[in-house]
């Protein structure tokens, strides 16, 4: 047997552990991370009040209250989608009654030269029996450079506009349940870099840090079928 094909049998076995492998951490299918929440902020502004939650932003639609808007960045496992999203609060917290918490307005752009509509608290219209009415949003899922990362809004602050009651969570815990997607897998095999750059780019860029060195084990893996097989995936 020539020195060349004991060499490519290698790379072949070589690459069948690292696809072995990688199919046992894909199974894993939970990933989950607790925030913790600082008490919210309530002021008196023109006759609203205002709620706000250090390093939090907040956010109403238009006519609906204004309350702090958390983001949950969590890194999916290689080749994985989301299935479910689920948030476990800690226990409320109730800051007290009777506010009035000013209601979001339209945005316009500066160039913008018709009437300007403002929106009242109207509250009690909806029907709704709380703000926001749910805990988290669904997950928003972006790629980069091989990466699946799940973006999760949170909403740890719950108005009551029947007595105006403000209550907050200071713990949410995000579980998010995945399952393996030969798509996601296939376009995370095509796209996945592990340069110096990326990696401190994507460590910035999620608050699960360190479930990223499974996508080395894939970068690895990749560059190894590039050596067996070199033409373009």
């Amino acid at each position: 047997m020539s020195a060349v094909v004991v060499s490519r049998a290698f790379r072949s076995v070589l690459v069948a552990a690292c696809v072995v492998f990688l199919a046992g951490t894909a199974t894993a299918g939970l990933v989950t991370r607790t925030y913790d929440f600082p008490q919210p902020v309530v002021k008196l502004v023109d006759g609203y009040h205002s709620v706000a939650m250090d390093g939090v932003w907040s956010y109403g639609a238009p006519g609906e209250p204004v309350l702090p808007v958390a983001a949950a960045r969590l890194l999916l496992p290689p080749g994985e989608r989301v299935r479910d999203v689920r948030v476990v609060p800690g226990e409320a917290v109730v800051l007290g009654a009777g506010y009035l918490v000013e209601p979001g307005q339209p945005q316009y752009p500066l160039s913008f030269v018709g009437p300007i509509v403002e929106f009242g608290p109207d509250y009690a219209a909806s029907g709704r029996s709380s703000y926001p009415g749910r805990l988290n949003d669904d997950a928003a899922v972006g790629i980069f450079r091989g990466h699946g990362i799940a973006n999760v809004a949170l909403h740890p602050v719950e108005y009551r506009p029947s007595d105006g009651s403000l209550s907050w969570y200071p713990t949410m815990t995000v579980e998010i349940t995945t399952e393996p997607d030969p798509s996601v897998m296939d376009a995370a095999r095509r796209g996945v870099r592990r340069d110096e750059g990326t990696v401190e780019r994507i460590r910035a860029l999620i608050d699960n840090a360190g479930a990223d060195p499974a996508y080395s084990l894939l970068g690895r893996e990749t560059k190894a079928r590039r050596l067996l097989d070199p033409a373009p995936a």
